[in-house]
């Protein structure tokens, strides 16, 4: 869901009893629109609803299995099971990080067999925080490439329904699109819902959808059984029924709005700037340093499964920015010790930073997940510097980040197979570099400008661990073996601009170049292509991979590196687009999400035979 909890139980107010969840009962009242809020009343399927969202799946670093049978018998009418994406490759669909049909599911499949037999229904939920779902299936053409996957996973899995989780603009046509085909390959007593927030159905409240609810409700309210709106992270407050009511006596069937809460009350603690403690009020330090800590914004992830993992609460960003500006002009007078109020002044700036875009924040660390060709993960950790405009490389990108998640792809194949000697150019914070010597086996040189080595030789440094556990498997036979031992990496300067060192000899030509998102300017294309054909071993099984994000600022300088490859004597010998996640603008570090980015990626070898190559490199 919005906030990416792992616990959320959706209750139906009309006539459901809350106390078994610790709280208060509702006072039966009565609103403008006539309606009793703990009415009982009949829409698609009987009230009341207590409907629980089952996403943890594994727990324990990802060890044990979390079954859903101790539900049967709790008053649980509903489990909606998720989330589900459609990614950018044509029939990817993941249940959280995996195919539907991955054997880890095998007990969560019988599981939902048991909890059917004994009346509970059981939903998919699909899309959530992880945008990009909506988004492809309603790009012109390509309803049926991303639609067929699912549907085939709605029939596999035997789902009573389905859970429209929309976090992400797309039209109002291309959601009716959906629930017309949905209703149409499963029929009538296939039962749709939808999860917006709170506000959402309000007239005039705010939405992370890019159509009116309202407009829905018009179009297709008898195809939609009920909406589970989310009253938790500030959404609306479901202490008492004021915001359900209003909700309500906006027109609304009170037996189609569920009030969604969290199962957990310390993760929906502190979701409005209201609920903070306030100057007026004179809070002693330890409140406002917890309210503080509270307000410190992960750093974000566009690695899916960090981002499905995280359980922290959310604070409502409207107010929150006044608030902590309340705080840094405060004098503090009620506070005694002056370190304290030192404390409270400075961690109040860094949330401030912490929400000016990511030029402004202080240094930051990340951990990626990188998909070995052994099925399982690597952790990578990197530090980021503050920024500068003038030192780019010190930030990892998006299209780094994709260009590691292919590498187990080609680990089994040549040249990356045989531990190739590998040359990264402009390796920034060295994500991709560090992966393929921990995935390959491979002794990579990791290179950038002189104002980025020194960090890239820390974060190498930092991933000792994985480099000496390298992910590889046995080495093959001596006959391919291309180098020996397990993977390492080395850091250097190599300037493209810089001739002089062509012929050093602590170079030698390398197998295999790496080099993700490397064009910033009209002279990158030129100055790579020539630290290309510099540094490429004039072999058969040479490759170069690369990727960049296609932005339209820099479209000229991709399509001249293209052309400048071929005129080189290099061949695309395989290509193609994915997308990715960054955190690049300013609105992702204010809670807004991330932005998605298209990226290109390619891999290139010589055109001719070995001898021509190095014929053609003597000038022959």
């Amino acid at each position: 869901m919005f906030c990416h909890l792992k616990n959320v139980v959706f209750l139906l107010s009309l006539g459901a009893s809350l106390q078994s969840f610790s709280c208060s009962a509702l006072p039966q009242q009565r609103n403008s629109s006539g309606y009793a809020a703990l009415e009982t009343r009949d829409a698609k399927d009987p009230t009341p609803r207590i409907i629980t969202y089952h996403q943890t799946i594994y727990s324990k670093g990802d060890s044990q299995y979390v079954p859903i049978l101790p539900l049967v018998g709790t008053g649980v009418t509903h489990i909606n099971i998720g989330a589900i994406h459609l990614n950018e490759n044509e029939g990817d669909i993941r249940l959280n990080d995996h195919a539907p049909w991955h054997e880890r599911f095998v007990p969560l499949r019988r599981d939902i067999g048991e909890v059917q037999k004994s009346g509970i229904k059981v939903f998919a939920f699909l899309g959530g925080a992880a945008r990009g779902t909506y988004w492809r299936l309603s790009r012109p053409g390509e309803f049926e490439k991303y639609y067929e996957p699912l549907r085939d996973m709605l029939a596999t899995w035997n789902f009573d329904g389905l859970d429209l989780d929309i976090e992400e603009p797309v039209s109002l046509q291309s959601v009716i699109r959906l629930i017309d085909r949905v209703k149409q390959d499963f029929g009538p007593d296939f039962l749709i819902t939808a999860a917006p927030v709170a506000p959402a159905l309000l007239t005039g409240g705010y939405n992370l959808a890019g159509f009116n609810f309202f407009d829905l409700e018009k179009e297709r309210g008898d195809d939609i059984a009920w909406y589970n709106a989310q009253f938790y992270c500030g959404h609306a407050q479901a202490s008492d029924t004021t915001d359900y009511e209003r909700i309500i006596s906006h027109g609304w069937d009170p037996a189609k709005v569920v009030m969604g809460v969290c199962a957990n009350p310390q993760l929906a603690q502190g979701s409005s700037v209201f609920d903070l403690p306030q100057i007026h009020a004179r809070p002693p330090a330890p409140a406002l340093l917890e309210a503080l800590s509270l307000a410190e914004l992960d750093t974000p992830s566009w690695d899916l499964s960090d981002n499905l993992t995280t359980a922290k609460p959310r604070i409502d960003p409207d107010g929150l920015a006044r608030y902590l500006t309340g705080i840094v002009a405060s004098k503090l007078s009620w506070i005694p010790d002056e370190s304290d109020r030192e404390k409270i002044w400075e961690q109040a700036s860094l949330r401030l930073s912490e929400r000016s875009g990511r030029t402004a924040m202080p240094p930051v660390s990340r951990s990626f997940h990188i998909k070995t060709n052994l099925g399982t993960t690597i952790e990578i950790k990197l530090h980021e510097p503050s920024l500068t405009s003038d030192n780019l490389g010190l930030k990892t990108w998006a299209s780094s980040f994709l260009l590691a998640q292919r590498l187990h792809l080609l680990a089994q194949h040549p040249p990356f197979s045989s531990r190739p000697r590998t040359l990264e150019l402009g390796a920034g914070t060295g994500l991709v570099g560090i992966s393929a010597a921990a995935i390959w086996g491979a002794h990579v040189y990791l290179t950038d400008l002189p104002t980025i080595v020194d960090n890239l030789a820390a974060n190498v440094q930092a991933n000792d661990a994985v480099l000496t556990s390298s992910t590889t498997p046995p080495s093959p036979p001596a006959s391919t073996r291309r180098t020996s031992g397990r993977g390492g990496a080395t850091t250097g300067v190599l300037d493209w601009a810089d001739t002089a060192n062509a012929e050093d000899r602590r170079f030698h030509r390398f197998t295999v170049i790496l080099a993700a998102d490397p064009l910033y300017a009209p002279e990158h294309p030129q100055m790579l292509v020539d630290t290309i054909i510099r540094w490429l071993a004039r072999e058969e099984m040479a490759r170069v991979l690369m990727e960049w994000p296609l932005r339209e600022a820099y479209a000229s300088e991709g399509a001249h590196c293209r052309v400048l490859m071929e005129e080189a004597g290099l061949a695309l010998l395989e290509q193609g687009e994915e997308i990715g996640y960054d955190d690049w603008s300013e609105a992702s570090w204010r809670g807004g999400g991330l932005e998605e980015i298209k990226c290109w990626w390619g891999m290139w070898g010589w055109k001719s035979s070995v001898e021509e190559v190095t014929a053609m490199d003597r000038g022959d």
